[in-house]
């Protein structure tokens, strides 16, 4: 018998500054607080954020000793598909949020509202933003030419 995945249930960050990340995915990116397990001694131990519908973020209230740098760490990002681009990029900028053309380490800042804003090496649009923690986080919007849409059979939205 195959085992059936039905979703990526959550990435799960550490933070050093627990309410400036919750500020962030709540306050800026729109998500919910879903809830906060605690510690036997009634600390606070872990936030789930929620993104959509069984899809989380783990938030721990736990402190990291090292440069949290992408080029020093084994993850990278974790993706969030939009479903509208062009939207979804004019609110984050809004809030003050810098959005980038490709990964944040490469520093090309994107012009938003971007009108030329072209799809990538497998057939999505894609940006990306960067958390209080600097975590790398990539916005997608699968088109008809998504690879993810072909190879999947699954329909863009």
């Amino acid at each position: 018998m195959d085992i059936k995945y039905t979703f990526l249930g959550h990435p799960a960050l550490l933070c050093n500054d627990i309410e400036a990340e919750k500020k962030f995915y709540i306050d800026v990116m729109g998500f919910e607080e879903a809830f906060t397990l605690f510690h036997d001694d009634g600390t606070p131990w872990l936030t789930y954020i929620e993104i959509t519908d069984n899809q989380f973020l783990e938030l721990f209230h736990t402190k990291y000793p090292s440069p949290n740098r992408t080029s020093e760490r084994s993850f990278h990002h974790f993706c969030l598909e939009v479903d509208d681009m062009a939207a979804t990029l004019e609110m984050l900028k809004s809030k003050g949020v810098t959005v980038y053309r490709g990964p944040v380490d490469n520093g090309r800042v994107m012009d938003v509202p971007n009108h030329d804003h072209q799809p990538g090496m497998c057939g999505t649009l894609c940006a990306f933003i960067r958390d209080p923690e600097g975590n790398d986080i990539e916005l997608q919007q699968y088109t008809p030419c998504s690879m993810q849409i072909r190879e999947s059979g699954r329909e863009a939205v």
